[in-house]
């Protein structure tokens, strides 16, 4: 029931650096499946209510295709309405690592994207597709 209750607590629990070992406990294959059943019901609970998105940008990069859309969820809440947190989402790279997610058309994680990408002129969120293009 970790993470449950409010964003506030939420982020209390992010702040702590609970999210990234989580993480590690639901990806580990050699536990038991109970515990990597509850590290993810955990860590679904905990991004579903946490909009403060300095503790979950290094998901952006580390999460499983499962997690990652709740991860990519959240920025599409935040980012329409926080001018600063868009403009950090640029220079840490964050804008760039979307562009990199493969998805299926119409699926809940490409209209995430599509929101994200919509929060940002269509040059820059271009700028970003095409360094990733240049850069695999």
């Amino acid at each position: 029931k970790i993470g449950r209750h409010t964003p506030e607590h939420a982020k209390a629990v992010a702040v702590a650096n609970v999210l990234p070992k989580l993480l590690q406990l639901y990806m580990r294959t050699d536990l038991s499946e109970d515990l990597q059943t509850k590290s993810k019901k955990a860590l679904k609970n905990i991004l579903q209510k946490c909009v403060y998105l300095p503790v979950l940008a290094p998901l952006l990069h580390e999460a499983s295709p499962n997690i990652l859309k709740h991860v990519v969820a959240q920025f599409s809440k935040v980012l329409p309405h926080d001018a600063k947190a868009r403009r950090l989402f640029v220079t840490s790279g964050g804008l760039k690592k979307i562009q990199e997610i493969k998805t299926e058309e119409g699926s809940p994680l490409a209209e995430y994207i599509n929101i994200i990408n919509s929060c940002f002129p269509e040059e820059v969120v271009n700028y970003n597709r095409n360094n990733f293009a240049d850069n695999r």
